[in-house]
């Protein structure tokens, strides 16, 4: 949570940082628009403004005591859940009609003495909603307090007669509508109904229910009788079937048969035998036949078949009439008169039966035909009750717009005429607010946009990004009154404790190395690199150390004007062998040595190419304890190049204020590329109050303190 606090205050200082880095152009892009409304606050004219209020219903209720078509008519709704009806309104009061009545009626004019147009007449016009009410408040706003009163009454009364006549026009164009469907209406009822009676009187239709319930009875109760007709049928064939036989007997077997089917013990014991039977065949349907049931009907049917047959012989047996030739003759005729009546009997039962059969089936083809016949009917009647809702209901329709056309229709009422505000509206203080917050907004996008612009690098984290080497530390820019010798001039002062922090740095971040000759340089020229080496050189002396300053930069030598000495002789005197080393030392301060640059050669980097150099540090190692090289800037010149291999690594110096970017990207791959030995990067010339990193903030409270 710490880390995530002091990210977020660090991210905070970064964009403050930037603010103040360009609040001078900022500020004079910022006060034009701010300037700008700040006149027209103090030059604007006072204005009066007057407010009156239309209350809305929701329907109109006298209309909807009467009709539901008046209900309907002018009742407010929207066509959007997140609108209210009330917005649409509010348009229509503002629309163009109702406003160039207004300007018509009340002869506004503008300040040339022209009508006022549309336009201009909507920016001093207000509608307003009060929340939670079927309210609307009507604004207008004028140099002249009259005016607008009586403009916003006139607004009110011209909404209220532009709201009656078009609620008027709505009935008229519904009632014209509903004139036009009536008669079509009723000519399609009149279709509908003809179309089912035709259907009705076509298909012999009555009730097509009670007709399929009473054609299931006939139905029914034909079976019946057709059942009934084939069992006599069946008889009467029988019988016939065996008259012919005994007709074709001889009389002594005839009587004996006619004997036999005579006999009432034959005719008894026959049908308990057939009763017997049956109730067999049902028990045998249900059990096995080792069933005791099954056996006591088996041994039931034995017995009455032996009875059966007793009684036949019975019979046969029984005494006869003495003239047995008269009897069988009168026996034949007999025979042959009942086959005669018998065959009479059976065509009749046949022809009764084909008449049920053929009455069956035409009862069955109407009951197959009902279902479909009562689906069609369905939809016709359906029909005809769609094409009656429609007449009923447009006659209802016609009659209420009839009545709703004679009223006064309208959903609103002004519940409060104009009122005007006892003291002068004035746009002052709105315009002030604009222009400080236009202003303030105009100061931020200035300065983010000179930002963005800006080529140089804007802060440390800029710095090390570009520069992934090892932090020695940041050194703040002096003010104009300080000499570039910091640590003679101020020894107590943030500036100098900032080079003593750089100097202790370079040793704990390098404890393997203990670097004893370092080269400083920078990227380009104007980064401050000789005061760094100055001051530096300074910061080790005071240690007790003793230490060589040597200027390097033969091309733009910065030390003599540093240290205000006369650069007679020095490093390409020595190099070229004009003078010797001890005689080019120059003595500064205590415990520090200075060797100048020397006289300008015209080609310097030859000096550098030869092991004089080389036999130089040498040299004085014997005597320093601490030796930098003051050298060339990297993009300007190859010297440090030529240098490097012979130290212990460089101490390479940016200022933020100098080096552009695109510059400093081009060094890095430079220093890549060689692979320099860096020993650590040094930020110079850092703005204390536009620098986000911390350091500064904490240290010149604790310095000062």
């Amino acid at each position: 949570m710490e880390n995530r606090h002091l990210t977020e205050e660090i991210d905070f200082l970064k964009y403050w940082s930037i603010v103040k880095r360009h609040w001078l152009p900022a500020t004079a892009v910022a006060m034009l628009p701010l300037m700008a409304l700040l006149y027209l606050a103090f030059s604007s004219e006072k204005q009066y403004e007057a407010s009156g209020k239309l209350k809305f219903k929701r329907e109109n209720v006298t209309s909807a005591l009467v009709t539901e078509a008046g209900e309907k008519i002018g009742k407010l709704d929207s066509l959007k859940v997140q609108d209210t009806p009330l917005d649409t309104e509010a348009e229509i009061l503002q629309s163009a009609p109702i406003v160039t009545e207004v300007i018509k009626n009340l002869n506004l004019k503008d300040k040339k003495g022209e009508l006022l147009i549309y336009e201009d007449f909507l920016k001093n016009l207000k509608v307003t909603n009060i929340p939670g009410t079927d309210i609307l408040m009507v604004s207008y706003r004028s140099p002249s307090g009259d005016q607008s009163a009586k403009v916003v009454n006139e607004v009110m009364k011209n909404y209220l007669k532009n709201n009656i006549t078009l609620n008027r026009a709505e009935v008229e164009a519904a009632k014209q509508f509903v004139s036009q469907q009536l008669p079509k209406a009723e000519k399609a009822l009149r279709e509908a109904e003809s179309n089912l009676q035709s259907f009705k009187t076509k298909n012999q239709i009555v009730d097509l229910r009670g007709e399929a319930s009473l054609l299931v009875q006939q139905i029914g109760q034909l079976d019946q009788q057709i059942s009934q007709l084939q069992g006599e049928k069946a008889k009467v064939a029988a019988k016939s079937q065996e008259l012919r036989q005994n007709i074709g007997t001889n009389p002594p077997k005839a009587i004996a048969q006619s004997k036999v089917n005579n006999s009432i013990a034959v005719q008894n014991a026959r049908l308990k035998l057939q009763e017997v039977e049956r109730e067999l065949a049902v028990e045998r349907t249900r059990y096995t036949e080792a069933n005791p049931v099954v056996i006591t009907l088996r041994d039931k049917q034995a017995v009455l078949k032996n009875l059966l047959n007793r009684a036949v012989q019975e019979a046969m047996t029984q005494p006869g009439s003495n003239s047995r030739v008269s009897q069988s003759k009168d026996l034949q005729d007999s025979l042959t008169e009942y086959l005669v009546s018998n065959e009479a009997e059976n065509k009749g039962l046949i022809k009764q039966l084909t008449s049920l059969q053929e009455t069956k089936a035409a009862y069955a083809q109407r009951a197959k035909q009902i279902p479909q016949l009562e689906q069609s009917q369905k939809v016709l009647e359906r029909q005809v009750e769609i094409a009656q809702t429609s007449y009923q209901a447009l006659r209802k329709n016609l009659q209420e717009l009839e009545i709703t056309e004679k009223q006064q229709v309208g959903n609103a009422q002004i519940v409060s005429d104009a009122v005007l505000s006892k003291y002068p509206k004035s746009s002052q203080k709105q315009l002030e607010t604009i222009g400080i917050v236009v202003g303030g907004i105009t100061y931020l996008l200035t300065t983010f946009l000179l930002e963005l612009v800006s080529p140089s690098l804007k802060s440390i984290k800029e710095i090390k990004k570009i520069f992934p080497y090892t932090f020695l530390g940041s050194l703040p820019r002096p003010n104009k009154k300080m000499t570039n010798i910091i640590l003679q001039e101020q020894p107590n002062s943030l500036f100098s404790q900032a080079y003593r922090r750089v100097l202790s740095q370079i040793t704990i971040a390098n404890p393997d190395k203990n670097p004893i000759t370092v080269i400083v340089t920078s990227s380009i020229f104007g980064e401050g690199k000789s005061e760094v080496a100055a001051n530096l050189a300074l910061a080790k002396a005071e240690l007790g150390s003793q230490v060589l300053i040597i200027d390097a930069d033969l091309p733009n030598p910065q030390q003599q004007r540093i240290w205000s000495l006369d650069n007679d002789q020095g490093l390409s005197d020595i190099l070229a062998r004009k003078t010797q080393l001890s005689l080019a030392i120059k003595n500064i301060s205590k415990n520090l040595d200075l060797i100048l640059a020397g006289h300008q050669v015209i080609n310097p980097l030859a000096l550098f190419n030869s092991d004089k150099m080389e036999s130089l540090l040498y040299e004085s190692l014997e005597t320093y304890d601490f030796i930098i090289i003051d050298a060339p800037p990297l993009l300007l010149n190859d010297i440090t190049l030529q240098i490097s291999p012979k130290t212990d690594g460089i101490i390479f110096v940016v200022n933020p204020e100098k080096l552009e970017t695109t510059t400093a990207i081009q060094v890095q791959e430079i220093l890549k590329k060689y692979q320099y030995n860096l020993l650590g990067l040094v930020v110079n010339g850092v703005r204390i109050d536009r620098e986000s990193e911390p350091y500064f903030r904490y240290a010149k409270s604790y310095f000062n303190s």
